[in-house]
């Protein structure tokens, strides 16, 4: 990109003026974000390109993705915040939340067992028996 062009230039009607159907062949997820192989009869590359899709359109229905677990609030049963993620990382047979409480690194595994997810959309993960983790 040059000085002074428009960064969102790619995303206007006149680069693609025939929009076509895409689909989603495979998706997976990645540290920042998720890679996804989109199948299209498009005459661009779009290779490295970013592409918005509309969340209703690939997620599944009660999961759970990494970009909404970063950041987080992590409270205990009490109510009591206990700190915030700070990363994920998936191991052979589950994922796992490494959690900054107050300068300390808790890691938790991330099953049903110990995390609630039911407030994630708060900003909230309830881990009911934080203490176990320290």
């Amino acid at each position: 990109m040059r000085p002074g062009e428009d960064p969102l230039a790619p995303l206007q009607p006149d680069f693609i003026p025939d929009l076509k159907p895409a689909t989603m062949d495979a998706m997976r997820p990645t540290k920042d974000g998720a890679s996804a192989r989109i199948v299209c009869d498009l005459e661009v590359d779009l290779t490295g390109s970013w592409v918005y899709a509309a969340r209703e359109l690939w997620a599944e229905k009660d999961s759970v993705y990494v970009y909404e677990i970063l950041g987080a609030r992590i409270v205990d049963s009490e109510g009591k915040d206990r700190g915030e993620v700070k990363d994920y990382f998936e191991t052979g047979s589950t994922g796992v939340l490494t959690v900054d409480s107050g300068g300390k690194v808790v890691m938790i595994p991330s099953i049903d067992q110990f995390v609630d997810y039911s407030r994630l959309k708060e900003g909230i993960i309830i881990v009911p028996t934080f203490d176990d983790f320290l």
